[in-house]
């Protein structure tokens, strides 16, 4: 039977291959016939002309007296946990900081400076419809060098490793992109940061607050900002009113693969009492597509599942019941946000040592096999939400300044750059 499995799998890379090797072939088509060798984004932006505009004029709007703060980042979705800052300084002090958000998009395999940009560049766009004009603050670094007065940065936040990104500046922080480390985790050594924006208590944060290379920034505890701006929830992805489910595997894809050997898409299929929301990261849409494509053939008549991959947390969490993760800050992102259940899984004992499987020890209210997931959802279920005090109770454990961390975040900012 796994020796199938394991094929499925084959097969599905395979077509992935095939399918990655015709996109090339029609981006090299584009880039040679059409637009003649030149950079798609820089084309893109040449033709653009009204957007150009706009955006020019944003730039020529920005006064000598603003300071400039860049957030810079590849994987789009980490907008979302700078939003909310934006938001708070735009509130708490109007007029005094400009905010240009900054793309490296190109450096990313899956994008790259192709036609593959332009779906990354919508994604870009919906997310900074919130803010009034912000999508006239969003640049391409490929695209830059076309537009006049582009300023140099006072500040830069980022929450990856950028390689690519070159700017001249004194202040750079580290805003991390999840509540609670796994086992090993330090402060990145390869991104450039002297201040870390910290989301928990001691007890939940890093086991070392110094760099791998020895470095000691500057710790602000702002707390968890993506968390206190829930965001405007999804709709409903379901029609009827059976209770939804999220699963919310990690990037381990050795992981994911043993809890599909040991059925756990057998006992979604088989609890249609329930919807369920399998949450893939990105990641596991586009390099290992295979899987995601694997997935979608398995599931293809199970109407009550659904394989989402663009949605975050904050959108589909409202409308759920529970939640089903196995290790990381999914989880604990999750119960901290809507006080909803929450149930792991049962994992080896390599993956231990981390404040997430310490938040899942504590918090967690189930731990179990895939041979009893059905059961422990059934229970679990009936339970119903957390209560508000046990909710209050669990943040002020865990999170720093829960209820205004993204003014909190604003504050430090305004602070560094005093």
């Amino acid at each position: 039977m796994f020796i199938i499995f394991k094929l499925h799998f084959a097969f599905q890379r395979a077509r992935e291959h095939y399918t990655q090797t015709r996109g090339k072939i029609v981006n090299y088509l584009t880039k040679n016939w059409i637009i003649k060798g030149n950079s798609f984004i820089r084309y893109l932006c040449s033709n653009q002309s009204d957007q150009r505009i706009n955006k020019q004029d944003f730039l020529n709007n920005i006064k000598s007296n603003q300071q400039v703060i860049f957030f810079v980042f590849r994987d789009l979705h980490f907008i979302d946990w700078f939003l909310p800052i934006h938001k708070a300084l735009d509130t708490q002090y109007p007029e005094k900081f400009a905010v240009i958000y900054v793309n490296f998009g190109s450096t990313l395999k899956k994008v790259g400076d192709s036609l593959e940009y332009l779906p990354y560049l919508n994604q870009i766009e919906l997310r900074l419809v919130p803010l009034k004009d912000t999508q006239f603050g969003h640049f391409s670094d490929k695209e830059i060098e076309l537009f006049n007065n582009f300023p140099q940065p006072d500040l830069i936040l980022t929450t990856e490793t950028i390689r690519q990104e070159k700017f001249k500046v004194k202040n750079r922080v580290y805003l991390p992109h999840y509540t609670v480390p796994k086992a090993g985790d330090t402060l990145p050594g390869k991104i450039k940061f002297n201040h870390v924006f910290l989301p928990t208590q001691e007890e939940f944060s890093y086991t070392s607050l110094n760099t791998p290379d020895g470095r000691k920034p500057e710790l602000h505890k702002t707390g968890y900002p993506k968390m206190v701006s829930l965001g405007n929830p999804s709709s409903r992805l379901f029609s009827d009113e059976k209770p939804i489910i999220i699963f919310a595997p990690s990037l381990d894809i050795k992981l994911i693969q043993s809890f599909m050997k040991k059925g756990i898409l057998a006992v979604f299929k088989a609890l249609t009492e329930f919807n369920f929301v399998i949450k893939l990261h990105p990641t596991l849409s586009t390099k290992m597509h295979y899987l995601y494509s694997y997935l979608c053939r398995e599931l293809d008549k199970e109407k009550h599942v659904l394989i989402d991959t663009k949605s975050n947390i904050q959108q589909i969490g409202h409308h759920s019941r529970l939640m089903i993760a196995d290790f990381g800050s999914v989880g604990a992102e999750y119960k901290l946000s809507f006080g909803k259940r929450l149930i792991y899984l049962d994992l080896p004992k390599s993956y231990e040592g981390g404040a997430d499987l310490k938040f899942r020890d504590i918090f967690a209210d189930s731990i179990t096999t895939i041979e009893n997931l059905g059961d422990s959802i059934r229970d679990i279920v009936n339970l119903g939400d957390l209560s508000l005090m046990e909710l209050e109770d669990m943040r002020n454990r865990v999170v720093v300044n829960w209820k205004n961390a993204d003014f909190r975040a604003a504050e430090a900012v305004n602070n560094i750059l005093a």
